[in-house]
C-alpha cells in the first residue's frame, strides 16, 4: 500500500517538490499539482483551486449521486470535525449532472466545501468507484488512498498513523 502511494503522489498528481522536515516553511515550497487544478464548486458557477486548503491536512471525498454508502462516508466525516478538526474535509462530487450532486449535498445537510470532481483527477485514479477518500498532509503530499466506506474508528487509527497527529 505504501509503495502504492508513492507512486500515486509522483506519477497522478507531479509533485512539485520533496517532502521537507516540519521546521521549514511549507510557503516557500511549489504548492502540489492537485492544489493548483480548477474544479468547479458545486454551490456556485465559479471554478476554484483548493490552494486555501494547503498547510492543513485534507481529505477529498469523492461521492456519487444515490451512493448510501457516500453518505454513510460523509456522516463519518461530519462526526469527525470535533474530533479532529484540524482536518478539511472536502467533498468532490462525480458525474454530470450538477444538479443531483448539489441535491444530494443538500439532503446530506452539508457544511464541507464541495467541488465537482474534473477530469484530471478522475483520470488519475484509475476507476470511479465510491466512496473514496485521498488524504493529503500538511505538505500537500498524498498518505491516503482509500476505496470503499471507512468505518469511523477504522478511519481515526489510519488518520493518526498516516498524518502523525492525535485525533
Amino acid at each position: 500500500m505504501k509503495n502504492y502511494l508513492i507512486g500515486f503522489c509522483l506519477l497522478t498528481f507531479s509533485l512539485l517538490s520533496q517532502v521537507t522536515g516540519a521546521s521549514e516553511v511549507a510557503a516557500l515550497k511549489p504548492l502540489p499539482q492537485v492544489y493548483l487544478e480548477k474544479f468547479e464548486r458545486l454551490d456556485s458557477p465559479k471554478r476554484e483551486t483548493l490552494k486555501d486548503f494547503y498547510g492543513s491536512a485534507m481529505a477529498i471525498a469523492v461521492f456519487s449521486t444515490d451512493c448510501s454508502w457516500c453518505k454513510k462516508q460523509h456522516r463519518v466525516l461530519k462526526s469527525l470535525q470535533n474530533e479532529c478538526p484540524q482536518l478539511t474535509s472536502v467533498m468532490m462530487g462525480i458525474g454530470d449532472d450538477k444538479r443531483k450532486l448539489t441535491q444530494d449535498l443538500r439532503r446530506s445537510k452539508n457544511e464541507f466545501p464541495a467541488f465537482q470532481i474534473n477530469s484530471k483527477l478522475l483520470n488519475a485514479l484509475d476507476n470511479s468507484n465510491v466512496p473514496r477518500l485521498l488524504v493529503f498532509d500538511r505538505q500537500g503530499i498524498a498518505q491516503l488512498n482509500l476505496s470503499g466506506f471507512i468505518p469511523k474508528d477504522e478511519l481515526l487509527a489510519l488518520l493518526n498513523q498516516q498524518l502523525d497527529q492525535d485525533c
